[in-house]
């Protein structure tokens, strides 16, 4: 049985994933603070591009891509920050650390080896939609 994702789960998580300072554990708590507050908006988009995102002081505009269900509906979801997962400060963190990789395009999540350094302009064995 696996844990609801509250909370109290997710704090320690975060905590734990940045432990280190390591660019993973840093794509990994904003990752995962990203997915806290994404819950229950959509399931259709959760892997954005850097173009998708507008991070300004105290929320995230997340742009979706119009899609076949949900076709003349509004397209940006606004996730707003919070004290305890500070979504705001991770993912601007990780992006500003792909900014300085040279990275200002293309998918948010990517794969980061252990040396710490971007491998590949796209993410190994993900299929990305296309646009």
């Amino acid at each position: 049985m696996a844990f609801p994702s509250t909370l109290p789960y997710l704090v320690p998580t975060l905590e734990k994933a940045e432990a280190d300072a390591r660019p993973i554990g840093r794509r990994d708590s904003a990752m995962f603070a990203f997915g806290y507050r994404f819950l229950g908006h959509s399931a259709e988009d959760v892997d954005p591009d850097l173009e998708d995102l507008t991070i300004i002081d105290d929320r995230v505009f997340v742009w979706l891509a119009e899609e076949e269900t949900h076709q003349g509906e509004e397209q940006t979801i606004t996730l707003h920050d919070r004290e305890d997962p500070r979504l705001v400060f991770r993912l601007r963190r990780y992006v500003d650390w792909l900014a300085g990789q040279g990275i200002t395009t293309g998918p948010v999540w990517r794969e980061i080896p252990r040396r710490g350094k971007v491998a590949t302009p796209e993410p190994s064995g993900v299929l990305r939609r296309g646009r």
